[in-house]
């Protein structure tokens, strides 16, 4: 199995309409930084403490969400920001725990940890993995560079990295040569400003079904429907036996993850066992925090969402 892909392309530049809010916080507020862009691009926000917290000394918490841009034995490297991951724990979106080996480029992960006071790396204590979705394949277009899992388009690019049997590189038909339809991939890609649609930064092609929570999709409440049924994205679930973990009530827009056992049938709502949400993935009262994703519902003053984490950056 091989993965590869070429250097990724320079970012796009924030939204000239959101400047004047970047530099009354720059003037404002030294210890927090922002960095926002329109629907079609990401943003990232970043927010800086003292030597501890409260100016006490005591261990700063650090927290980055985004995709996995370096990897090595020791250290994993998230928005730029590289961390000590030696005795870190590793799991899954399900909070099961995972081999430490199992993390790889592209894959979209939290890490929960603390900054260190003396400039080495922050040290991790938590990896959360949180693909978007996992399941069978139910169309592939080589063509166009696209594969469909779960009523979800999943767009494929040459800065996606693509692990199969095959070599992956670009141009997108060469990513998806060793993809077949009815096969089980793994899907990694920040929240697209289209729901039913992402951009992957990392498709993996599974052998093995995995033993817990094999099929899993994320995405933002589209329609609340009766009988317990809602649609993620495209995809209709029913959550009649579901296990539901929730931090507010069903609502049109909230980000969820769902999982079951069995893969849903085409033209029927998927019965799932467990619903969640990514949210609490990251720690409360973190000094310094970095997001990336799409801005989502931006309010009047500096308030959006990112990856649907509330952003109030008074």
């Amino acid at each position: 199995m091989s993965a590869n892909r070429p250097a990724s392309p320079p970012r796009q530049s924030a939204d000239h309409r959101l400047w004047p809010w970047l530099l009354a916080l720059v003037a404002l507020c030294a210890s927090l930084c922002l960095t926002a862009c329109t629907d079609d691009t990401t943003a990232g926000l970043s927010g800086t403490g003292g030597v501890g917290e409260d100016g006490t000394g005591a261990p700063v918490k650090a927290a980055s969400m985004g995709e996995v841009t370096g990897v090595d034995d020791t250290t994993l490297t998230v928005n730029g920001v590289t961390f000590d991951r030696q005795g870190a724990q590793v799991q899954d979106g399900q909070a099961s725990p995972l081999e430490a080996q199992s993390l790889a480029p592209g894959m979209w992960v939290t890490v929960s940890g603390e900054a260190q006071t003396d400039g080495t790396h922050p040290v991790a204590q938590t990896i959360r993995v949180l693909p978007a979705a996992r399941g069978v394949v139910s169309q592939l277009d080589p063509a166009s560079g696209t594969l469909t899992l779960m009523e979800t388009t999943v767009q494929v690019s040459p800065n996606t990295w693509v692990a199969t049997d095959d070599d992956g590189s670009a141009p997108e038909a060469a990513l998806l040569a060793g993809l077949q339809v009815g096969d089980l991939v793994e899907v990694h890609a920040a929240l697209g400003a289209s729901d039913g649609a992402m951009v992957a930064s990392r498709v993996t092609k599974l052998a093995a079904t995995p033993a817990l929570w094999p099929y899993q999709l994320r995405g933002r409440v589209t329609e609340l429907g009766a009988n317990h049924h809602v649609r993620v994205g495209d995809q209709w679930v029913d959550t009649r036996q579901a296990a539901v973990a929730l931090p507010r009530a069903w609502a049109v827009g909230m980000v969820v993850r769902v999982a079951a056992m069995t893969p849903p049938e085409t033209g029927q709502a998927w019965p799932v066992a467990r619903v969640t949400s990514d949210t609490d993935t990251l720690p409360a009262n973190a000094a310094f925090v970095y997001l990336a994703g799409v801005v989502r519902h931006w309010v009047s003053g500096p308030q959006f969402d990112v990856e649907s984490v509330p952003v109030d950056a008074t």
